[in-house]
């Protein structure tokens, strides 16, 4: 199935037959998004983990919170070795010298904006409903990963 294509119920649901059982201290999703575009799919994965999860609850939802701009940067920048397979960043881990680069097609402008602009759309309505229920956290993403990861830590540690 390609990234582009959409699961059906179907599909969904035998993928998380198979998934084996979870770890019993929690669940990090760190991209929904082929789940959101299914609303239905979705809600059996919640059926499934429920299963596995029966007296436990989402009791913390993390937000990444990135400028537009600088998410465009990020992904615009990349550029991998074609011999090595190594991801270098133009602007924050410029490749040495002879590295023999690439600039994916996923990695374009338009092809991110068109990608951000989805993702936004998809997780408008989520956003709201979990700072509603008092679980959502937004953790600010500029910085270094050392950083980000430490403010990620923060958060999840101050549940």
């Amino acid at each position: 199935m390609s990234s582009n294509s959409r699961m059906n119920s179907a599909q969904l649901k035998q993928l998380i037959r198979e998934v084996p059982d979870f770890p019993r201290k929690g669940i990090l999703f760190y991209d929904i998004t082929t789940l959101l575009k299914n609303k239905v799919g979705f809600a059996t994965l919640v059926d499934r983990l429920s299963e596995h999860y029966v007296d436990q609850k989402i009791d913390l939802v993390l937000a990444l919170t990135v400028p537009t701009d600088l998410l465009i940067e990020r992904a615009v920048l990349r550029r991998t070795d074609k011999r090595t397979g190594q991801i270098y960043h133009l602007k924050y881990s410029p490749p040495p010298p002879g590295a023999e680069l690439e600039h994916r097609a996923d990695d374009h402008e338009e092809v991110v904006r068109k990608r951000l602009d989805t993702y936004e759309a998809m997780t408008a309505e989520l956003l709201p409903f979990y700072a509603e229920l008092g679980i959502l956290k937004r953790v600010d993403g500029v910085g270094s990963m050392t950083e980000v990861t430490a403010r990620v830590i923060e958060a999840l540690a101050s549940k």
